[in-house]
């Protein structure tokens, strides 16, 4: 979060990051709000606009919690959405001939994918938990609940799960087609030896 920087020194320090930076993002997501320091008595938010009650920079700190998260979740959000759009042909085209139109082996590195996007958020999801810091600043929080109420970070994150679980389906119904293909080629094989014993019985 970057409070007070024109879009040159935004650009500078991005630059200056770009070495320390571990796996970044191939599209950035970039939000601007704008905020006014004491203009009024209280803390309030009106059209992406920030009303602070003081110039603290621990407000600012607060504040920028809320707004880490909410970018953080939008990542989330994408990425789940972008592993159900990509794979939503499997369920319709079970439903249209019954069978998933892929190997064993595209079966399996499929599952693989979706297991392990379905991990990643997982482990990361205690990042959209209220942070640490308003242990120590419990009279901050008020600030951060009522940004991230603003900011919906909760029904998002209801939505995230339900997405979520989609993905677990998805996994849930390829184990069960792989399984169905592995049972089916074990089959062919019993048969075959079984049909090579007969002929090599009479012949």
């Amino acid at each position: 979060m970057c409070w007070d920087f024109t879009p040159f020194e935004l650009e500078q320090l991005i630059q200056q990051l770009d070495d320390v930076i571990i796996a970044p993002l191939k599209r950035p997501s970039i939000d601007h709000y704008i905020y006014c320091e004491g203009e009024s008595s209280e803390f309030y938010i009106k059209n992406d606009c920030l009303f602070l009650d003081n110039s603290d920079d621990m407000t600012k700190l607060a504040l920028s919690h809320a707004l880490a998260q909410s970018a953080k979740l939008e990542f989330f959000e994408e990425q789940a959405q972008a592993v159900i759009s990509e794979n939503a042909y499997l369920s319709q085209q079970l439903a249209q001939t019954g069978k998933v139109p892929l190997t064993r082996k595209a079966l399996a590195k499929l599952r693989g994918t979706l297991f392990k996007t379905s991990t990643d958020i997982n482990l990361h999801f205690n990042l959209l938990d209220t942070p640490e810091f308003f242990w120590d600043n419990p009279n901050l929080e008020g600030v951060y609940q009522q940004l991230s109420k603003y900011l919906d970070l909760l029904p998002r994150i209801h939505i995230l799960q339900k997405k979520l679980d989609t993905i677990h389906n998805l996994v849930d119904m390829l184990s069960t087609e792989q399984n169905h293909k592995h049972s089916a080629f074990l089959e062919w094989v019993i048969i075959i030896l079984i049909a090579v014993d007969i002929a090599i019985y009479f012949f």
